[in-house]
């Protein structure tokens, strides 16, 4: 099964609700990003769109009430 579409089991292998499959996988997509260094690197790893991942970014930043990422990196 796909990493990002994946259920979430815990210890008692009761299946997570759904909010936070997705919320943990936009977390897994964060940190693909900050691992690469970019959205195009980040996307390419994780095999989709570099669209789709700022929009599941901007979910998760949404969600968490924070920016995340703000600006360029310092090089």
């Amino acid at each position: 099964m796909p990493l990002l579409n994946r259920p979430l089991n815990n210890r008692h292998g009761l299946e997570s609700p759904p909010w936070v499959a997705g919320q943990a996988d936009d977390l897994v997509l964060f940190a693909h990003l900050i691992d690469a260094g970019s959205f195009s690197a980040a996307a390419q790893r994780v095999g989709i769109p570099k669209s789709t991942l700022s929009l599941r970014l901007s979910t998760l930043e949404n969600r968490l009430g924070q920016r995340l990422m703000t600006g360029k990196p310092a090089v």
